[in-house]
């Protein structure tokens, strides 16, 4: 049985644009130690990386995903990590592959640790 969720909160796809404003407002209202900031990149010189906890981390390791649950005390994850329309019109075999298995995977997470999640679904 999974220990309960903390208090913390993980965002999934940080570093696009979307996820950054969305964990800037959350770290404003819930305090940077609170909120941890995820993607599956790094971009250099980012804002998000000089103030915050950061994750690199991918939506499709669930092994991972269980990981940082436990690890950062995590009880609520907004998920926004996705393969955009242009990108997924090229290459719809990863675009399902990350939209629907990054989901599918931040869901079973959520499950086994008794997390809330906030999906963006495109």
């Amino acid at each position: 049985m999974a220990e309960p969720p903390g208090e913390n909160i993980l965002v999934t796809g940080a570093l696009g644009q979307i996820g950054t404003d969305l964990v800037e407002a959350l770290r404003h209202r819930h305090g940077t130690d609170k909120v941890i900031a995820s993607d599956v990149r790094e971009v250099p010189d980012h804002p998000l990386l000089e103030n915050g906890s950061f994750r690199l981390l991918s939506v499709l390791d669930g092994d991972a995903m269980d990981s940082v649950a436990r690890e950062e005390g995590i009880g609520a994850i907004y998920h926004l990590a996705a393969i955009l329309s242009a990108t997924g019109e090229r290459n719809p075999e990863l675009c399902q592959r990350v939209n629907v298995g990054g989901t599918i995977t931040v869901l079973e997470t959520a499950k086994a640790h008794g997390l809330r999640v906030f999906a963006r679904l495109r």
